[in-house]
Parts: structure tokens; C-alpha cells; sequence
């Protein structure tokens, strides 16, 4: 998907032009976050941990700002989630989360007007998150370091509608993005360190929005 909503977006810069001045707005929708925990090997064999891939959606909001760079086909836009999620995984022998916060994704967009005065866009960015207040609370488990961040590249595409009298557009919009692994040590009461990683990290949304033109 990012390879070709990388191909859309390089090719929408060379045939539009950028939104006139800029806009701010908020947005709506749902997230998925998915991850996969990679396999852990010990001694003894017994104590081993498959791969295995979790995920939890939920609904969202956020707030975000473009503004045009000259005369290029293209605006810089920051977007900001200002709201703390709780991700948890719960099973028969654990219950363990960790706070994510601050989610902010710095971007390019670039759109094309379509014929009923609308506009399709592509964007391309980077996205960065807090993560905080790791707990394990079956205890018998201590967490001793954890990643404090998730970041990486965030792709997406959408529809913007023609601007109103008042100046107000309404989007719909698709996001991808894929954030760099994290990992966790831990230690058991029996003694046993382990570091436990999650790879393949993605954030995928779909989200509606009202802004406004200047």
C-alpha cells in the first residue's frame, strides 16, 4: 500500500496545483493498531513463546493544520491526536498495558481538483508517539526498560470536497502507517531476563473531517 500511495502522490505533484493559503480543521474516525510479538527462545524449551500477532481499534480524534509552501503543488500539514490510549493485552497468566500518547504525524500533501470542484490529495509523513507507565501487574514479572516511542512513515490518500461559502471543506480519509519495533525487559521471580520485541507495526485509520480555509 505505501509503494502505491507513494506512486500516487509523486505523480498528482507534477499535474495540480496547492489549496489556496491554507486551512485548519479537526477529524474523526476510527484506528487500528496491530503488532506482532516476535518468538522468544529460553532454557528450557518449556518456556518458550510463539509469534503471535495482537491488534486493538478503537475510535479517535484529532486536530491539524496546512499551509501552503509558495507556489509549490504542495502543503505542509501537522497533525495532532491530543487525547492518552490505554493498550492492553489481557490473557490467563498476564495483564500488562501501556499508555501511548502525543501521537503527531508532520506531512506533505498535494492534491488534484476533480470535476465536481473536489479534490483527491495523497500524503507522505512521519508519524511519532509517547509511550508511557508500562505496567505488569500478574506479579510475578518486573519490567526493567521499555522503548519509550513509536515512530515511523505514515502514507495515506483521500477525497476533499469543494470549499463552501463559509470557507468549511469536509475530507474523507485512509492512513497507513508503519512504526519501527519495541521491545520490553523483563525479569520473573524465578529469574529468568527477557527481552520481548513487537515487529511489524502498523496504525491503519479511517477518519471523516470539517476544516476550514484561509
Amino acid at each position: 500500500m505505501k509503494k502505491i500511495v507513494s506512486i500516487i502522490f509523486a505523480s498528482i505533484i507534477f499535474t495540480t496545483s496547492a489549496f489556496a493559503g491554507g486551512l485548519v480543521g479537526v477529524k474523526v474516525g476510527n484506528g487500528d493498531l496491530e503488532a506482532t510479538m516476535a518468538e522468544i527462545t529460553n532454557t528450557p524449551t518449556t518456556l518458550n513463546e510463539a509469534a503471535q500477532t495482537k491488534s486493538v481499534d478503537n475510535t479517535y480524534a484529532a486536530i491539524f493544520a496546512e499551509v501552503g509552501l509558495g507556489d509549490s503543488p504542495v502543503n505542509l500539514g501537522l497533525e495532532l491526536v491530543p487525547l492518552t490510549g490505554t493498550v492492553s493485552v489481557a490473557t490467563d497468566n498476564t495483564d500488562a498495558s501501556v499508555e501511548l500518547s502525543n501521537l503527531a504525524t508532520a506531512y506533505l500533501l498535494a492534491a488534484k481538483e476533480v470535476d465536481n470542484g473536489g479534490s483527491i490529495y495523497a500524503k507522505l509523513g512521519y508519524s511519532h508517539a509517547d509511550i508511557d507507565n508500562a505496567k505488569q501487574s500478574n506479579g510475578t514479572t518486573t519490567i526493567n526498560s521499555f522503548s519509550d516511542s513509536l515512530e515511523g512513515p505514515m502514507v495515506g490518500f483521500g477525497f476533499q470536497s469543494a470549499e463552501g461559502a463559509n470557507g468549511l471543506v469536509f475530507r474523507a480519509e485512509m492512513t497507513l502507517s508503519e512504526f519501527d519495533s519495541v521491545s520490553v525487559n523483563t525479569t520473573d521471580t524465578d529469574g529468568l531476563v527477557e527481552t520481548k520485541s513487537a515487529d511489524d507495526i502498523t496504525f491503519q485509520t479511517f477518519t471523516v473531517s470539517i476544516a476550514k480555509s484561509f
